[in-house]
């Protein structure tokens, strides 16, 4: 057995879990001295543009009746919280490819409310049900909600009401606390689409028909979709397809923290996903496959991405307070982990047909009995037929026994529910025990509810540059308004101008991820705003510097060329980094 294929069946396995839970710029030398690349160029890194426009037309949201319905829902800290969310029937009256914010948070009022958890005396059917009778919407058909899940299977639920002249007919699916049903995720299948959520898809839309038919409806006919994980995926394709063919004369979706779907690019002006840009769950199937989102993206903002995102944490902090009373928290240490393991699988598995043909009905099987030992006899079992050829295969070998063995006792075999609760809130842990942070449903809501406006909100720039520099340097930083910080030798952020301006306030530096390691600084660069970094060396000595491009939507990186540059104590060097 080759060592790759055997890597890619761990890789593989460890891809499941993820399901199961739910640029660099134009840079060119300036100043004291000119730098040499050492492949004989002059230095200059190909631009990358950046996005700021949410790339959609705005609703004013000047609604005069909206009430604000409380909504019970689980969370993953084996708790159920209430909060609050908006209602009114002039939703349906707006145009439906007009993003209105107020809408979408509606909408994620109607997701979380068909959440169901085993962790807690905790029915997901009597708070959706509770949530539709509290809109005025009736006539419920529930009865997926009694049965138990099974593989491939879809619990949904469909409700309806009349307003004006229009029949508004609400279908949601659970996206939390699945059982069975939740292994269709890993049924990518060889078409266009992702065959476990379109099969799903397709389910809803039978029974949306005989909906419709059992309740003699007629006439105008509104659908208002939502969804989250993999109900969002579910959703995405329910109304897609219903607005190309269906009975429905207008559609509404939102859809939150949603997978990719489907390879057939079309536009849906009417269909909006709220996605976490360091959220792994919207990052599968791959976009390097082939697959898309029907709809329009709007991305909640990350550290690496938003240079604005620190200024915005205090208030998500209220929000998220007010939810469940945590902290709010990020690791961006976990995000930089899964990106290079996601490359990585990548590299193993380059195309969807890959996956379907050596690796899905593996990984079905195994998945159908959720243990831990059940996983790690098929670990056991592949590496006593293979024999690494060499210590570095070794090494590999036992890193992904390593991933897989804590995989599977966490969250598969859910003996440590308090070592899995600690470990997201604990930055020191390790990748397995942080793995849900971004995908939590309460970060959603608390970024949700940070403002009334979604320009506040969203940050639509998707990519940003990993830039490294060897040698022992301080790097002050610069955008359109002056000078904004500086990062020291071992890492650490200061504000000390080296042209001799006035000190700032630390919380105006943009809050680069650092790391550090052998003279060596690593910085993640948002490519939303233009900088300038100067290079300040302590000595004299010959350093070189490098970036990869990253981004939301591939999981490939992207480097550029090594440059080298001698330096000199007392100069500057400076590169420039474009929007």
């Amino acid at each position: 057995m080759k060592f790759k294929r055997l890597a890619a069946v761990f890789s593989a396995v460890l891809m499941t879990l993820i399901l199961a839970f739910p640029v660099f710029a134009s840079a060119s030398m300036t100043g004291a001295s000119q730098g040499t690349s050492s492949d004989g160029g002059n230095g200059i890194f190909d631009l990358l543009p950046g996005n700021n426009s949410l790339g959609v037309p705005l609703n004013e949201d000047n609604y005069s009746d909206v009430k604000y319905i409380d909504v019970r829902f689980p969370t993953p800290y084996e708790t159920a919280v209430t909060y609050k969310f908006p209602y009114t029937d002039e939703f349906f009256s707006q145009p439906n490819n007009f993003y209105s914010h107020k809408f979408a948070q509606g909408s994620l009022g109607l997701a979380v409310s068909a959440f169901r958890s085993k962790l807690v005396n905790h029915n997901g059917y009597s708070d959706l049900a509770s949530y539709f009778t509290s809109i005025g919407f009736g006539d419920i058909e529930a009865e997926a909600f009694k049965h138990t899940p099974t593989a491939n299977s879809v619990t949904y639920a469909i409700a309806s009401k009349e307003i004006g002249d229009q029949t508004v007919i609400a279908a949601i699916c659970c996206g939390f606390g699945y059982e069975a049903e939740w292994s269709s995720n890993l049924t990518i299948g060889d078409g266009d689409r992702h065959k476990g959520f379109s099969d799903a898809a397709a389910t809803v839309e039978n029974a949306l028909t005989e909906y419709i038919s059992h309740n003699n409806i007629s006439g105008r006919i509104t659908l208002w979709m939502s969804g989250y994980s993999r109900a969002a995926a579910i959703a995405n394709l329910v109304a897609a397809d219903m607005t190309d063919s269906g009975p429905f004369q207008k559609v509404y979706c939102y859809a939150f923290a949603t997978p990719a779907t489907t390879k057939s690019v079309k536009d849906y002006p009417n269909i909006f996903n709220i996605v976490g840009k360091n959220d792994p769950v919207p990052a599968i199937p791959f976009a390097d496959w082939g697959f898309v989102r029907n709809g329009h993206d709007l991305y909640i903002p990350s550290v690496q991405m938003d240079s604005d995102f620190s200024g915005k944490i205090p208030d998500v902090n209220k929000v998220l307070n007010d939810i469940d009373g945590n902290d709010f928290f990020y690791n961006p240490e976990f995000s930089e982990q899964y990106r290079t393991f996601f490359d990585y699988l990548y590299g193993l598995i380059p195309e969807s047909s890959d996956y379907y043909t050596d690796l899905q009905p593996g990984v079905l099987q195994v998945m159908a009995n959720s243990s831990s030992n059940n996983i790690l006899a098929l670990v056991s079992r592949i590496v006593t037929s293979f024999t690494p050829e060499n210590d570095l295969q070794k090494q590999e070998l036992n890193d992904l026994l390593d991933y897989v063995e804590q995989l599977a006792n966490q969250y598969v075999l859910q003996g440590n529910r308090e070592q899995i609760k600690a470990g997201m809130w604990n930055p020191d842990f390790n990748i397995t025990q942080n793995l849900t942070i971004e995908h939590d449903p309460d970060r959603y809501v608390a970024w949700m509810f940070l403002s009334d406006d979604p320009q506040e909100i969203f940050g639509q720039n998707t990519s940003f540059r990993q830039f490294t520099v060897k040698g022992k340097v301080r790097l002050h930083f610069y955008d359109e308004n002056g000078y904004v910080g500086t990062v020291e030798p071992n890492g650490k952020k200061s504000h000390d101008d080296p042209d001799g301006g006035p000190v700032k306030d630390v919380s105006l530096m943009p809050d680069f991820f650092v790391r550090t390691g052998n003279d060596q600084l690593n910085i993640d660069i948002p490519c939303d705003t233009q900088y300038v970094v100067s290079i300040e060396s302590e000595k004299d000595q010959t350093i070189t510097y490098y970036a990869s491009t990253h981004s939301v939507n591939t999981v490939r990186s992207y480097m550029s060329s090594i440059y080298s540059l001698k330096t000199e104590p007392g100069k500057m060097y400076f590169l420039y980094f474009g929007a």
